[in-house]
């Protein structure tokens, strides 16, 4: 599904665990990876230092990433002396990016926001897909599991659809990604509907879910043409706790969702009233589409 991608880690989320798994992270079609973890400058308006120790201290962190290279594949990695932002606008500018893995910040409630300020602000600069992880997801997983975790990125994908532009434009990505995924990537997907009780009629509620299917059966048979296993489900219930609940029990390796459009830094976040309820209650990773712009 991707074949590049940039792991960006502040060597607290779990994902600087990844240097240890580029084997298997060349089996979920990866054929590029550039690992970017920022140091910025500490300036003031008549100073500016470099801490040598923090970056040789990163250098060596990341290193086993350049220790275990597959044939055919390219690691890098980068110790930016910029702002995360500035760094990753930096990355972008010289190597083509088509998938950007971050973790969620969760440093206390104050803090504890929806993907935290760096991806925000990441997000207003790139149309690449972000692939947003909980740290402690990543850091309890013993090597082993990390390693078979990295072979299923996005192999078997949760797809909430309601029939809104932003699930139109999800569709789309996802179209347009499956059409060049490696063999073994990207596998799978459960398109799932959530029809809201919110009529006492039986009729009402009946008609609406067999409109649902209808719609699910069409979107099903676009993406079936491009050779994915796809399953369709129409559920009656509230759409977070329905989410939360088909990702569990389908064995699902990432949530995607989308917005279609953004006018700035905080109203990129279309389908916040599911999105943000999905990143509290849920460990998933997810697949966050959205145009730049």
């Amino acid at each position: 599904m991707f074949e590049r991608a940039l792991i960006c880690t502040d060597l607290f989320d779990g994902l600087h665990r990844l240097v240890h798994c580029v084997p298997h992270l060349a089996l979920s079609g990866l054929k590029q990876v550039i690992f970017l973890h920022s140091i910025p400058v500490w300036e003031q308006p008549t100073l500016a230092a470099v801490d040598q120790a923090k970056i040789d201290a990163a250098k060596e962190k990341l290193s086993p990433a350049l220790a275990n290279i597959p044939d055919g594949m390219t690691v890098i990695v980068e110790i930016s002396n910029r702002r995360p932002v500035d760094a990753v606008r930096e990355i972008l500018a010289h190597h083509s990016i088509d998938v950007i893995l971050m973790g969620n910040p969760m440093r206390g409630a104050v803090q504890e926001k929806l993907f935290g300020s760096t991806s925000l602000a990441i997000a207003g600069i790139t149309d690449i897909p972000l692939l947003i992880f909980r740290p402690q997801l990543l850091s309890v997983y013993t090597r082993d599991e990390l390693a078979l975790r990295c072979q299923h990125l996005w192999k078997h994908l949760l797809i909430p659809y309601d029939g809104s532009p932003d699930a139109i434009y999800l569709i789309e990505q996802i179209e347009k990604y499956a059409q060049t995924r490696a063999p073994g990537s990207f596998e799978q997907c459960l398109l799932l509907r959530v029809v809201e009780n919110i009529s006492r009629d039986p009729g009402v509620t009946e008609y609406r879910l067999n409109d649902a299917r209808r719609e699910l059966e069409s979107v099903q048979a676009r993406l079936e043409k491009l050779g994915l296993q796809v399953q369709s489900e129409v559920r009656l219930g509230t759409p977070v706790l329905e989410v939360l609940t088909a990702a569990e029990e389908n064995d699902i390796s990432a949530i995607a969702v989308a917005t279609s459009h953004r006018s700035n830094m905080l109203e990129w976040l279309a389908v916040r009233r599911i999105n943000e309820d999905i990143l509290h209650q849920l460990w998933f990773p997810l697949l966050f589409f959205s145009p730049k712009g």
